[in-house]
């Protein structure tokens, strides 16, 4: 039941929305093809983050073969290049910048890659605050010696915290330098 779903699927999808794809990316066609079948195996079988608020299935479908072929593009490709290949390539790009003139940035499949790209970004830049702020809250030695190169107002900005708790940190600090000073010395 589930292969004839996928298969069902996959056979009313635009076949010309492939070679448009292998037209601007390093991927051939016979690649694109089992990739589309790939991701209509995975939303017949529930294994994807299809949404169908967003959009149709072939919406879906098509951004995620758009956006494999704009992390494969026809410049990373490593075939050997000839004059008959170059001239090739050539006319693919000049019909890939006609049609993005031609074509409107608020298609449902360029927006759909868009968010995609932004929640990709989002996520980095917050999983590289995240490892940012632990290293900064390691207390005892960045605090210390942060603070001997550093004004208070800066320390708060930095470790996100008020200057009265920038002040508490280093009072703190001092008395556990102290004690382990008072500790060495006997």
């Amino acid at each position: 039941m589930t292969t004839m779903l996928w298969n069902d699927l996959f056979n009313n999808l635009n076949k010309a929305d492939f070679k448009r794809i292998e037209r601007h990316s390093s991927l051939t066609l016979i690649d694109i093809e089992q990739e589309a079948r790939l991701i209509c195996w995975q939303i017949v079988s529930g294994n994807t983050q299809f949404d169908s608020t967003k959009g149709s299935i072939q919406a879906f479908i098509m951004g995620k073969l758009w956006g494999l072929s704009y992390r494969n593009p026809l410049n990373n490709c490593s075939l050997p290049v000839d004059n008959q290949t170059e001239e090739m390539n050539v006319e693919n790009l000049i019909d890939y910048i006609q049609q993005r003139q031609n074509e409107s940035t608020d298609d449902p499949l360029s927006q759909l890659i868009e968010r995609e790209d932004n929640q990709e970004l989002e996520q980095y830049q917050l999983q590289f605050r995240l490892r940012a702020q632990h290293i900064l809250n390691d207390k005892d030695n960045n605090f210390l010696a942060l603070s001997l190169s550093l004004n208070i107002t800066e320390l708060s900005q930095l470790f996100s915290i008020t200057p009265r708790a920038v002040r508490y940190r280093q009072q703190t600090l001092i008395k556990k330098i102290t004690q382990l000073n008072d500790k060495k010395s006997r």
